[in-house]
């Protein structure tokens, strides 16, 4: 068995070298033509996007710690940042286990009140099922600060096939979301 390890370690080895390689020849070939740079520059000429008040960074579904350690903010002490530790993010979720959702945002330049909450939906004969939700938390922030905000989901139900995480932030008069996929099995 250490033989075939080894071997399926060696091949895999080469195989991403040879992937690492290989983009950097396909994007050096690539054209670069005058009109591409024409309209890079007629880009750059245009007024930026306004930079929305607050955004979600991402949602996670994850195993309950039966020790209580996780979530965590800045558990790990010394590290030179700001951190988190959460379950590892899972994507496939088995019915009938219950598991921790996660909502990460930061405040780029909003003061007030803001609402967060999550989803999980599933299209089931072409119409789209909630299968569990929740309004996480309602509160006050200010530009700066960075959120998590975690809360415990009901059992999957026996729903096999593909299903969408949604992860939404309210705040003054805007809505936005980050969204990620699962499998339920």
């Amino acid at each position: 068995m250490k033989l075939i390890w080894r071997q399926a370690r060696k091949l895999s080895m080469h195989t991403g070298a040879l992937i690492m390689l290989t983009i950097p020849v396909l994007l050096g070939m690539a054209p670069v033509t005058v009109q591409a740079q024409g309209n890079q520059a007629t880009q750059l000429d245009k007024t930026p996007a306004a930079i929305p008040g607050m955004l979600p960074a991402f949602v996670t579904a994850g195993n309950i710690d039966p020790n209580g350690k996780v979530p965590a903010l800045n558990g790990v002490p010394g590290s030179g940042v700001e951190n988190l530790s959460l379950a590892f993010p899972v994507t496939v979720l088995n019915h009938g286990t219950q598991y921790v959702y996660s909502v990460v945002m930061q405040d780029n330049n909003y003061t007030g009140s803001c609402t967060v909450s999550f989803k999980l939906a599933q299209v089931q004969n072409g119409k789209t099922v909630t299968l569990d939700s929740g309004t996480v938390k309602t509160f006050s922030t200010e530009p700066g600060n960075v959120w998590i905000w975690v809360a415990t989901g009901k059992p999957i139900p026996n729903s096999p096939g593909e299903a969408t995480l949604t992860g939404t932030l309210k705040y003054g008069g805007t809505t936005t979301s980050t969204k990620t996929t699962v499998l339920l099995q």
